[in-house]
């Protein structure tokens, strides 16, 4: 794959998308596209001929933990890193960056990664362009070097921006298709004699039922509207949230801080309350224990900007 053009202006419409993919692992800039009738889509990797598209269905994801894991391979395109913007702050220690590994003269390939260090450097103009002469040592955190330090330039480094993948009104459509056929099966489920509709939820006994109109989008997202909770993931449950948080507030926090891909609710407090509470759910048991690690942190304290400090409640039901 080429490298990722260098952009000046204007930058990427807020729609585009980029994609992981599931044979190497690298981010792509694709173009989703309805296929054919409501529900199928077509995954077109720019660049690439029509063999590597990819095509889905709604059919194809049993249940939302399934739809889930497909929806977190896409998000926002990330951008080209300009000569002129290193010296604006725009990437520091810390940050996950998209960058490019290249290896021989075809293979370019753009992974996450986490800057370790920035070596400014004075910049040089050529005839009146400025030109970064600036190295950023990373860590991948993807790829067939993850683990590894490599010291990149401007060039192979893009930034990500940070947003919902729905954005791309046919990825919208779709889950939106998929929902309206899993609330179909759900009411035709109920017509043949199942009382209640419930989904599982984890506590530290084992398992325990809660009814379904629990509301875990806490009216603040749109993601109420397209995802379900993921019933076999593991919880961390926060108290102590500002009232008007956005759950992908902090999501996009978690996935800065740690490089972990959660999904994040956000719940409403009683009306004498003053916080709320926040509910993220993590596919695996490693990721647990690492956010759970970097949250309750005693070398720091996660705040809101008003001086909120998070409070972890329960780690996957139980008591913290």
């Amino acid at each position: 794959m080429p490298p990722k053009p260098h952009l000046r202006s204007p930058p990427p419409p807020v729609s585009a998308v980029e994609c992981r993919s599931p044979f190497d692992n690298a981010w792509y800039n694709v173009s989703v596209s309805s296929a054919g009738r409501k529900g199928k889509i077509r995954i077109r990797y720019d660049g690439f001929p029509d063999c590597y598209d990819e095509h889905f269905k709604v059919s194809d994801f049993a249940g939302p933990a399934e739809l889930n894991r497909f929806l977190d391979r896409f998000r926002p395109a990330s951008l080209q890193l300009q000569d002129g913007w290193c010296r604006e702050g725009l990437v520091a220690a810390g940050d996950v960056v998209c960058a490019c590994r290249q290896s021989g003269d075809a293979d370019v390939l753009f992974y996450d990664a986490v800057v370790d260090s920035v070596c400014y450097s004075e910049h040089q103009f050529l005839e009146g362009e400025e030109i970064c002469t600036c190295t950023f040592v990373v860590s991948w955190q993807h790829g067939p070097n993850v683990g590894l330090k490599t010291t990149i330039r401007v060039e192979n480094l893009c930034l990500l921006q940070h947003g919902d993948p729905t954005i791309d009104a046919t990825l919208r459509s779709f889950v939106k298709a998929w929902k309206e056929k899993s609330d179909l099966d759900m009411e035709r489920s109920t017509r043949l004699g199942s009382k209640k509709l419930m989904f599982e939820g984890m506590n530290c006994n084992g398992k325990q039922n809660i009814e379904q109109d629990v509301d875990l989008g806490g009216g603040f997202s749109h993601h109420k509207d397209y995802y379900y909770p993921m019933c076999d993931h593991y919880i961390i449950l926060v108290e102590n949230l500002e009232k008007d948080i956005l759950p992908w507030t902090i999501r996009d926090f978690i996935y800065q801080h740690t490089s972990i891909l959660s999904r994040v609710y956000v719940v409403p407090g009683l009306v004498w309350e003053t916080y709320v509470r926040g509910v993220i759910f993590l596919d695996s048991e490693e990721k647990l224990e690492k956010l759970f690690c970097f949250l309750c942190n005693p070398t720091h304290l996660i705040v809101s900007s008003r001086g909120r400090p998070w409070v972890i409640r329960e780690r996957n039901g139980v008591l913290v």
